[in-house]
């Protein structure tokens, strides 16, 4: 060839084959990369509904043990009532029968007071009227603060107690009325007087008369005071 003349250059590369197994290959790899983008973004949800429902369940069992708690104190505080209640009526039996031993022995001075009551079943019929000496006894309790002997054993209650005298009287004079709110039939053979039921006015005259019934042979029955403990 001349070394002048043109040379012949190709136009263009020639067209590559398609490669079948290779595209099969691509588009297999693909659908796996979706379904695991799709496998982590259910991953993810599951967690964030996970992770709120640990936190639902942990509020809610949060507010059950509040609950409970808040149950727990109530059934401590109506056993507690229950307790005094049942102590305030024994103390209500026990001054009704001193009262009226105080009667039958003469302690307590002053002349008693007829009643007349039915004997009869038949209300229709005629009353058959029967003698009672028995008094009320809050007018019994009354009549005992004249007593020299009681006076001293209030005295010195009111001493304990830190209770002026008039007071311990005043508290005397409506000390029936205070354990009447309810009654309760029978008579305990000992009794707790424990300060956070009562005044101090009120636990220094039940001391006085339970102190007192208990040294003329009134009653049989003993009790023990309890003060509040000091913070």
């Amino acid at each position: 060839m001349h070394p002048y003349a043109p040379s012949i250059e190709p136009t263009g590369a020639e067209p590559k084959q398609a490669d079948p197994i290779k595209d099969l290959v691509v588009a297999e790899l693909l659908r796996v990369g979706r379904h695991q983008r799709a496998a982590l973004d259910r991953k993810d949800t599951l967690l964030a509904e996970g992770a709120a429902s640990h936190r639902e369940c942990l509020e809610k069992l949060g507010q059950a043990r509040v609950e409970l708690a808040k149950s727990n104190l109530r059934k401590v505080q109506i056993t507690a009532e229950l307790i005094k209640m049942q102590r305030i009526f024994d103390l209500r039996s026990m001054i009704e029968l001193i009262v009226s031993n105080c009667w039958t022995m003469k302690i307590i001075p002053g002349k008693t007071k007829k009643t007349k009551v039915s004997t009869s079943k038949d209300s229709s019929s005629a009353l058959e009227p029967m003698t009672s000496t028995r008094l009320g006894i809050q007018e019994g309790l009354t009549r005992l603060i004249k007593v020299p002997e009681f006076q001293e054993e209030l005295q010195s209650a009111s001493a304990v107690f830190g209770v002026r005298m008039e007071d311990a009287i005043r508290c005397m004079n409506g000390l029936y009325h205070t354990l009447s709110k309810n009654a309760h039939p029978g008579v305990p053979e000992s009794i707790e007087l424990r300060e956070e039921w009562f005044g101090l006015g009120d636990l220094t005259v039940l001391h006085a008369v339970l102190t007192f019934a208990l040294d003329k042979g009134v009653t049989r029955t003993r009790h023990s005071v309890v003060r509040k403990a000091n913070v």
